[in-house]
């Protein structure tokens, strides 16, 4: 019913294209450009052609994929130019007009996305429209999360890769492990967090189906105990990433790309409810800090001082910023409407003066004055200098790889575009070779401070050598931590209550009357239909118990759960039986219950129980 409703909603906002005249205020010219593209390298190209919008296209999806340049280059761009054409033609490929709506809420033109996903909603046929109501919801989201924006005030942003950013956030050193381990059983572009002498740890891992989840697990005498979830709402069929656990262990913080947000990994925060002994419904922490992009990762200072957190919101996709923010506990909110003040809020530029920001949170570098000694001096010219011949080298790279390909390009819109990237490219690199200039020019030649070293304190030199500093002589500076070694842990499995009973056949079946418990147990409300339902409706669920509610609505159950973990893990696993809206349910006996009463049904067994052992 729902999906009908939306289907409907669609279909009457699109109404006036189909009477023949554009909507008052429609662009009339507005040339989108449609390529295998990074959509973060975009992100520069944007700014400067308002009506060109760049993102990846894979010709055999209608979502994009990110690729790397030089396997964008092996693909043939794909163009569309909107008006003067006729509403007929201007609605012809569905998949196109997503695809634009797409590129619009990217460069925050919400408005002109709705539009074209009302057109595409006029053409979609019903392998295309679930993915056009994605992608309204999202522009629905994007729209009511900019009606209260935040405007924290930035103390610096800095670019690393996406290989090692995580190193530079202010963790404990030599506290993150590779994957994968005994924690995360999978490949991960961020390493499992485990500080040694930890006691508790939170990670994220994927469940049988590739889905990442976030774990806890706790260490006792030298064993770490079976992971477990930590609640229904943060089990999604999507990805839970980069949990954060705030100093004074209240506070979660991670990413996720499945819960309510503006598209990709937004943040989010939830908090411990001591009185529950659980952690509460996450909450999405608003735009700036989630954007339409990938936000992950966000920290709060152990002063509480600052907020940083990583994006890829307007850079390649092989690196990330890690955005410093001056932390607010109570911020003011306004609505914002306007898609160049969208993209200039988004992009987060330190505004604060340097002599208004207190470093010792995260070790003062400060100015580069007297007060240091020579081997820190030179460590920290060296660093700066090392950075920024890997910007320059960066970028010459990617104008080289530009120009080739201008040289093949015949079409003229693509070639244009390529002109500018180019141009914007050169700029950069302009100013980063003007930046080394300044700091070999205030220093004096780096090579005089290398025939220099044989008098440096060795001792000194050596521990300066151990942490990599990003930024010295700004408002803010990164220090590089190193890698924890190999993560060598027991970890229990889990194992599921012997008075569970849940599988997955090759046919679904109903459960035997009279098998249900009459103490608490959960299951797992799956289906709800006004006709009776056949096994084939089941998708393999077993065992499956049927209920009729007073409006006469038949409702399908399935497991009989007797402990709250073994629910949470097998939720993912109905939801990919087709049943995405699968919740838990609790009865105590034929009495439905809330599952907080079942959880506290639940912990008075596993404490009477322990008594007894």
């Amino acid at each position: 019913m729902k999906r009908k409703s939306t289907i409907l909603s669609l279909f009457l906002l699109a109404l006036p294209l189909l009477a023949g005249a554009q909507e008052p205020g429609y662009p009339q010219v507005d040339t989108l450009v449609i390529r295998r593209d990074s959509l973060d390298a975009a992100r520069g190209v944007i700014r400067s052609i308002p009506d060109t919008i760049f993102f990846v296209y894979r010709a055999e999806a209608v979502f994009p994929t990110r690729v790397s340049l030089e396997e964008e280059m092996t693909f043939k761009p794909l163009r569309i130019v909107d008006a003067p054409i006729t509403p007929m033609e201007h609605l012809a490929d569905p998949v196109e007009r997503l695809a634009k709506a797409r590129a619009y809420r990217l460069a925050y033109r919400f408005e002109d996305a709705m539009k074209a996903c009302q057109q595409a909603a006029m053409w979609a046929d019903d392998a295309l429209m679930p993915q056009v109501e994605q992608e309204s919801n999202l522009i629905l989201n994007c729209m009511g999360m900019t009606d209260k924006c935040q405007t924290p005030v930035a103390v610096m942003k800095q670019r690393f890769t996406l290989k090692e950013f995580y190193l530079y956030f202010p963790f404990t050193d030599r506290s993150f492990r590779s994957t994968p381990n005994a924690f995360d059983s999978g490949e991960s572009i961020i390493p499992t967090y485990v500080p040694k002498n930890s006691k508790t740890v939170y990670f994220s891992s994927p469940d049988s189906g590739g889905a990442r989840n976030i774990y806890m697990s706790e260490n006792r005498d030298s064993c770490w105990t079976a992971p477990v979830l930590l609640n229904e709402s943060m089990v999604t069929l999507g990805n839970e990433i980069a949990p954060v656990l705030s100093q004074d262990g209240k506070t979660l913080y991670f990413a996720s790309d499945a819960l309510y947000g503006m598209g990709g990994y937004d943040l989010y925060k939830c908090q411990w409810d001591d009185q529950a002994q659980g952690w509460g419904e996450p909450v999405n922490l608003g735009f700036p800090f989630s954007s339409p992009a990938d936000d992950f990762m966000l920290m709060e200072t152990d002063d509480r001082k600052y907020t940083i957190f990583a994006s890829n919101r307007e850079c390649a996709a092989d690196s990330v910023y890690i955005y410093v923010l001056k932390h607010e506990d109570n911020p003011a909110v306004k609505a914002v409407t306007s898609a160049d003040e969208l993209l200039a809020l988004s992009l987060l530029k330190p505004s604060v003066e340097e002599a208004q920001i207190d470093n010792t949170a995260i070790g003062n570098i400060g100015n580069w004055n007297e007060e240091y000694n020579s081997g820190t001096l030179y460590m920290e010219v060296f660093a700066r200098t090392e950075e920024l011949q890997t910007t320059i080298k960066q970028l010459t790279e990617d104008i080289e790889k530009l120009e080739g390909r201008l040289e093949t390009e015949e079409d003229a819109v693509v070639r244009e575009s390529i002109a500018r990237a180019i141009d914007t490219k050169k700029i950069e690199k302009a100013e980063a070779e003007k930046t080394l200039s300044d700091l070999t020019g205030e220093f004096g030649n780096i090579e005089d401070l290398l025939s220099n070293a044989s008098s440096l304190s060795t001792s000194k030199v050596a521990e300066a050598a151990d942490t990599e500093l990003v930024g010295a002589g700004d408002a803010y500076v990164f220090h590089k931590h190193r890698m924890g070694g190999a993560l060598k842990a027991k970890v229990l499995p889990w194992e599921q209550h012997p008075r569970t009973v849940f599988k997955i056949s090759p046919v679904g079946h109903f459960g035997p009357d009279g098998s249900l418990p009459q103490d608490f147990y959960y299951q797992i409300l799956f289906l709800e239909s006004k006709r009776r339902c056949l096994t084939d409706d089941f998708n393999g669920l077993n065992p499956v118990y049927e209920r009729q509610t007073r409006r006469l609505m038949y409702q399908y159950y399935t497991g009989v759960f007797r402990c709250y973990q073994d629910a949470l893990h097998a939720l993912n696993e109905v939801r990919r039986r087709g049943f995405p809206e699968a919740v838990i349910t609790a009865y105590n006996g034929a009495s439905p219950i809330s599952v907080e009463e079942a959880l506290e049904l639940e912990a008075a067994v596993v404490e009477e129980e322990s008594i007894l052992q």
